[in-house]
């Protein structure tokens, strides 16, 4: 790629020569520097932003005709913050379009020279929409890139925002597939965010098709199979408005989950034995003391696994189950924390195979973890920003589905894949899972397509969505649901059951947890 070839002399300050021959030399040149590129992550607990950020530092580290910006905020700030806490969303773009830092002063570069104000920001993320929005609107000489949230084409008239949508379902039906051959019980759970519409919130419409797709997959194998949902009808990993990070937690280490943190009631702490809330007492536990980076109190009790617990008290017979939600808590608890003597076999979300070590062996490292999504954001943001540099970039469409591989750019890695297979799959189900995945995973097969697919999620017996007159799925209802519905993410009929477990701030009568499941 052209554009990424080594651009001379950016950054460099020209400096006067001096008196040469009795004359002056000549003046001093303006300095001139590559575009700033704004990447904006924000500071979770969830595998998904360590995700972000390991792939957003990969691309910066691959070019050199950008100068690159990393900004950080709270993704759960519901207001102004002021330092040295972390920015909520709208500060964080605000100080990109600026080029200022969060005390309002010029934000450097590693040189000392001011970054100015951004010409292009990203963010990897579906949950700060109404500020990106915002934003973007508000300034129409700016590039916005968002990774795997969908917006309305006709909402930004001067085409300076671009939605990039992975298709991420094909992991979760190659991951179903993984799921129906494993289970022994042909029991199957799977962990929700939502399963439907809540009160101001319909259901994550790619959570939907995601969940949609593992069904589709895990019967393709095995039409035996029952596949049980549970929610808890919030992306939040623990309950301790606003979100507080659990007691321990370390953004360094987020896969390092204290074994206390289990729903039960009186547990060792590293203050001794303590009971109920006690545990998430800053007083009485020093693992619920203020987060380094943060500033938050780390007192916010999971709710992870009061939903486990909810489902395999109900269907007992579960020996695989897979988590659509963003965090590294409930495979911990799932494995090694519920008490459970024959725990089931664990299907991981979304990784990259960018991230930190700890993080992959965090995910991996333990082989009762069949498999796991991995992204790959680097073809798309090579080719975007490269379309930036040459003026294509603002005449491109508003939303894109993302193909597996984008030629010239994807050297053989799709952007949606599925990791390692663990050993504790056999040959046999190891040889069957690549046969029925490997086309699914280049891009030659849409599992959204087909009798199965129609039957499943069309109309007439299915979900509901449209389908075309060649057999596949709307694409637009795969990212946006269904236009006008009650419920525009509806789940396949075809589920064996969906439980919920929406956290109550009330203590379950038996241990004493500060929360329990409603209903």
């Amino acid at each position: 790629m052209a554009s990424r070839q080594k651009a001379l002399g950016f950054g460099r300050i020209a400096m006067a020569a001096g008196l040469m021959g009795g004359a002056l030399a000549p003046a001093a040149r303006a300095v001139t520097f590559p575009p700033t590129w704004c990447d904006i992550a924000g500071r979770a607990q969830s595998n998904f932003a360590r995700m972000n950020l390991a792939e957003q530092q990969k691309f910066e580290t691959s070019r050199n005709d950008f100068r690159f910006r990393l900004v950080q905020y709270d993704t759960q700030a519901t207001g102004p913050t002021v330092p040295p806490a972390l920015p909520n969303a709208a500060q964080a773009y605000q100080q990109c379009i600026d080029g200022l830092d969060s005390l309002g002063q010029p934000a450097l570069d590693p040189s000392g020279a001011a970054y100015g104000a951004a010409k292009v920001l990203f963010e990897a993320t579906s949950f700060t929409r109404p500020a990106w929005i915002t934003a973007a609107l508000a300034h129409p000489e700016i590039q916005f890139l968002v990774y795997r949230g969908a917006a309305p084409a006709t909402l930004f008239p001067q085409n300076n925002a671009h939605w990039y949508l992975p298709q991420e379902y094909r992991a979760w039906y190659a991951k179903g597939v993984v799921a129906g051959l494993a289970t022994q019980s042909n029991t199957v759970g799977l962990l929700m965010n939502f399963d439907g519409p809540a009160t101001g919130q319909a259901a994550p419409v790619q959570d939907a098709t995601n969940a949609n797709a593992f069904l589709l997959g895990a019967r393709s194998v095995n039409p035996a199979v029952q596949v049980v949902t549970v929610a808890n009808q919030t992306f939040a990993a623990t309950v301790q408005p606003p979100n507080n990070p659990w007691p321990g937690f370390s953004s360094s280490t987020p896969w390092a989950i204290p074994a206390y943190l289990n729903c039960r009631a009186t547990e060792q702490t590293p203050a001794g034995p303590l009971t109920g809330q006690d545990i998430f007492d800053p007083s009485k536990n020093p693992d619920a003391s203020a987060d380094p980076v943060t500033n938050r109190l780390r007192n916010g009790p999971p709710i992870d696994c009061l939903a486990i617990d909810k489902l395999m008290a109900a269907w007992p017979a579960i020996d695989v189950l897979a988590g659509i939600r963003a965090s590294f808590l409930p495979q911990v608890y799932a494995l090694t924390a519920s008490g459970n003597p024959h725990p089931p076999l664990f299907i991981e979300s979304a990784m990259s195979d960018t991230m930190a070590a700890g993080d992959i062996d965090g995910f991996l490292g333990d082989p009762r973890v069949l498999t796991a999504s991995v992204f790959d954001f680097q073809a798309f943001l090579h080719q975007a920003a490269d379309r930036f540099l040459g003026g294509q970039l603002a005449s491109d469409p508003v939303q894109q589905v993302l193909p597996q591989r984008i030629p010239g750019y994807s050297h053989g890695v799709s952007g949606i894949d599925i990791a390692r297979l663990s050993h504790l799959l056999n040959a046999v189900q190891r040889a069957r899972i690549r046969a029925n995945t490997i086309g699914v995973l280049l891009g030659v097969h849409d599992p959204l397509c087909g009798a199965q697919a129609m039957q499943y999620l069309g109309a007439g017996g299915g979900a509901g969505y449209s389908f075309d007159a060649g057999g596949c799925m709307d694409t637009n209802e795969r990212y946006a649901g269904i236009a006008g519905a009650a419920n525009p993410a509806p789940l396949a009929p075809q589920f064996a059951a969906h439980l919920r477990c929406i956290p109550v701030a009330a203590a379950d009568p038996v241990t004493q947890y500060p929360w329990r499941c409603a209903p």
